[in-house]
């Protein structure tokens, strides 16, 4: 049995129970589980003396839980710590190890393959990146007794294993299945840098197939290196030569954004290959035209109303109590649909139109 000083914190006095739990004294690291339990008890309110003829009284569900609980063996002193221990949720354990619990399984065991292994180690990494999990997800107990009641031949994995074999296994595979693909097709090369959470700058190089296929290429730590013309043209004639000789790729279109660097790039790419094109993004453009429209003083008073808007949203925001509301009315309201006040973020590019139409509609 663990002991656990939040139990024992608990269980030590009047001043530190929980109202309607009755406090334990001597708690020590050798109390049985049946004597730890028994100080987190809710403490039975005071009722008359029964009467010899009156009916015994019915047993509490959490008291029946409990006695189930006491009635299980115990471990011996020299097995793991883990095994038939008492594990809470924010329990994180260091490796991935059969942990074999109480439970029954719940499949009966079929003859467990490497073939099955592989797959499942395929999809558990394909699971990993599609739902954003953390690699430690496959050490997390409630995961680890699943396997146990339902997939008990499965080997496990640990989150060192799923970090540097199987996810990189994966990625693997989708590059080559990408790379066959494209094999003798037309592309369009294109590259855009940002500057991440990290505080480092990234330039990426995606290429568009004729299927309209999407693909990263490359992506550089810029981090140290001048944003340069020259430094740029060295990136994109190194990602070309590296989409056609291993990709297969016939480049006809390079382009970027409309900054002086991209710019000045894209045209010394087609002095030495003329036949290319190297237009503007056509996303970027489209984006300094709205900043141009909204730059006109015509439309200054709506760049007025939008930054009050803007300040109205983020006072919402921090006033929980008037979110309550708001939600209170419309769920007084069944045939309307709930809304939430959004925030927009300079990172999508139609995040102000629909942060202010919510804003209107509530």
């Amino acid at each position: 049995m663990q002991y656990h000083p939040q139990l024992a914190n608990a269980a030590a006095g009047p001043s530190s129970s929980p109202a309607g739990f009755l406090p334990m004294s001597g708690l020590s690291h050798t109390t049985q589980p049946r004597a730890l339990f028994s100080g987190l008890m809710p403490c039975p309110r005071p009722a008359p003396t029964p009467s010899s003829t009156a009916p015994s009284p019915m047993p509490s569900p959490l008291e029946l839980h409990l006695n189930q609980f006491m009635s299980m063996p115990q471990p011996s002193p020299l097995q793991s710590p883990s095994v038939g221990s008492i594990h809470f949720p924010s329990a994180v354990q260091s490796g991935a190890k059969r942990r074999r619990t109480h439970y029954n399984t719940v499949v009966p065991s079929i003859e467990w393959t490497s073939a099955h292994q592989a797959c499942f180690e395929s999809r558990i990494a394909c699971i990993t990146a599609s739902c954003g999990f953390p690699f430690m997800w496959v050490e997390n107990i409630e995961w680890l007794d699943f396997l146990d009641s339902f997939i008990p031949g499965a080997a496990l994995i640990s989150c060192r294993v799923l970090a540097n074999r199987l996810i990189p296994a994966e990625i693997e595979k989708y590059r080559a299945s990408a790379k066959e693909n494209a094999q003798g097709l037309e592309g369009t090369l294109q590259c855009d840098g940002w500057t991440g959470v990290n505080f480092h700058h990234f330039l990426a190089f995606m290429l568009t197939t004729a299927k309209r296929d999407v693909h990263t290429v490359r992506v550089y730590d810029t981090s140290t290196e001048w944003k340069t013309a020259i430094e740029l043209l060295k990136k994109i004639l190194e990602v070309k030569e590296h989409i056609e000789t291993v990709w297969g790729i016939i480049l006809v279109t390079v382009t970027s954004d409309a900054s002086g660097e991209s710019s000045q790039a894209r045209r010394d790419v087609v002095k030495v290959f003329p036949l290319l094109l190297a237009p503007d993004c056509y996303g970027h453009q489209i984006n300094c035209v709205v900043y141009d429209y909204f730059g006109q003083p015509s439309m200054l008073i709506l760049l007025k109303y939008a930054d009050t808007a803007t300040k109205l949203i983020t006072w919402l925001q921090s006033k929980t109590f008037v979110l309550g509301l708001i939600r209170a009315i419309q769920e007084c309201n069944i045939s309307s649909q709930m809304l939430a006040v959004i925030h927009a973020v300079l990172t999508r590019w139609t995040a102000h139109y629909l942060a202010f139409k919510q804003l209107l509609e509530l």
